[in-house]
Order: C-alpha cells, then structure tokens, then sequence
C-alpha cells in the first residue's frame, strides 16, 4: 500500500466539538482513497518541533518508506506571541500550584484583552524567519535523505487568517507573507521534489471556511487540500 506521511500542527486535525469529525479531515479522506496514512502531526508544533528530537523520533517521522510527504507548518512559526517560549513554560509550571493557577489566570486575563498591543509591543514569534528558512529546509533535505522512494513533498503555504484574528495579533498578515515566500521560493530550489498547495490565497478568497478562532478551519477547507493533495497525486503518477 502506498505511503504518505504527514506533519503539521492542529490544523490538520479533527476538531469534532467545532464539526470537523476525524473522518472529514484531509488525511482521512486520502486514507479512504487507498492510502497508508502515517500521521506525525503534533499539536502547537513549529518547524523545531520536528527537529530538535531523539534518534527514534527522528527515525519515526523521517524513515519510514513514504512515497509522499505532506507538510502543513509555519503558522506556529510565524504568528505573534505575548510570551516567549521559556515564559510560557514558567507560567504553565506555576499552573501546577494553587496560588500560582490563580496568579497565572489573571495574568493572561489580562493580556489577551490587550494582545494586539502586547504583540506590537514586544514582536515576539515562535521561530523567528531566518530559522524558519533554515528549519524548513532542514525537513525537506531529511526527507529526501532518508526516503529513497520519494516522489513528492507536497507544502501547504500558510493560511490568512480571518480578521477576528488579524485585530488581535499585531502585523501578523505581513508576517505570515514573509513566511509563505520562503515556503513559496522552496519549489524553485527543489524543481520537481517539490509542490505547493497555495492554502493563502484560498483562505483569503473564502474567509468562510474558517472556525472562530479565525485560523482553524471546517471540513470545506479540509475537502479543498484533499482535493489539492489528490490532484498533486494524480499528475505525479501520469
């Protein structure tokens, strides 16, 4: 059975409580169309994510015969953040207290009624855009590395957000444009090895599509990069 492994952030993901059950997903529709799925997405991932992990994890996501890789990353990357990752985890560690929960929720209480400004303030992004293009290149070379049987990576520029998003987080149209040029520039340097699903674009025309957190989106989006995938797919083995 054909193989075609997946990495991604939520986006990917069922959300069933939001109707967008596991099997309306575009990995699940692939997989009812005769494919082997190989899901090694992770929640809340960023490009070091699939980097920065021990020698059976990186045998996992990276050697496992796949004759197609689907690749859907950045917008955790690139999106504007009120507190650095260390911060993050400082006050998920003082989550685990009494007095400390009761600290940490009024703090963010507070800041996410002020994110824009915060984030206008204090430009902080995940990965920052030159080790973004570094990471992502990194990914694209393990794969070709360690799949002989490699036809294609298929990559999923990163969506437009809805403006229920765009009001709160400062410049993040600008950054994500950014972004998705690297994305973009990786099918001129690969040629062939590369295709790219223009998600930008698609969401931009069709805002409907998207959930109410403006950037997760419901099972029309899923059918489009289904589609997408398959027709990648399809041409390839002409």
């Amino acid at each position: 059975m054909n193989r075609c492994t997946f990495f991604s952030d939520s986006l990917a993901l069922p959300r069933p409580e939001e109707g967008v059950p596991l099997e309306k997903t575009y990995m699940y529709e692939l997989h009812k169309n005769g494919w082997l799925i190989i899901d090694r997405c992770k929640r809340s991932a960023d490009t070091t994510s699939y980097l920065n992990v021990p020698h059976m994890e990186f045998c996992d996501l990276y050697m496992n015969n796949s004759l197609y890789y689907v690749v859907q990353l950045g917008f955790c990357d690139s999106s504007p953040r009120i507190f650095t990752k260390r911060q993050k985890l400082f006050i998920q560690f003082m989550q685990t207290f009494k007095y400390g929960k009761i600290l940490a929720d009024r703090i963010f209480n507070i800041v996410t009624k002020n994110r824009f400004y915060i984030t206008k303030k204090r430009s902080i992004v995940n990965v920052e855009i030159s080790e973004f293009e570094e990471n992502i290149k990194k990914i694209v070379n393990n794969i070709i590395y360690q799949n002989n049987q490699i036809k294609k990576i298929i990559l999923i520029n990163i969506l437009h957000p809805t403006s229920i998003f765009v009001e709160r987080s400062y410049n993040v149209i600008n950054l994500i444009k950014n972004y998705n040029n690297i994305i973009n520039n990786l099918s001129d340097e690969y040629d062939e090895k590369i295709s790219i699903i223009n998600f930008f674009d698609f969401t931009k025309d069709n805002p409907g599509i998207l959930l109410k957190d403006g950037y997760h989106y419901n099972i029309k989006g899923h059918e489009f990069l289904y589609k997408s995938i398959l027709k990648i797919i399809k041409k390839d083995s002409i």
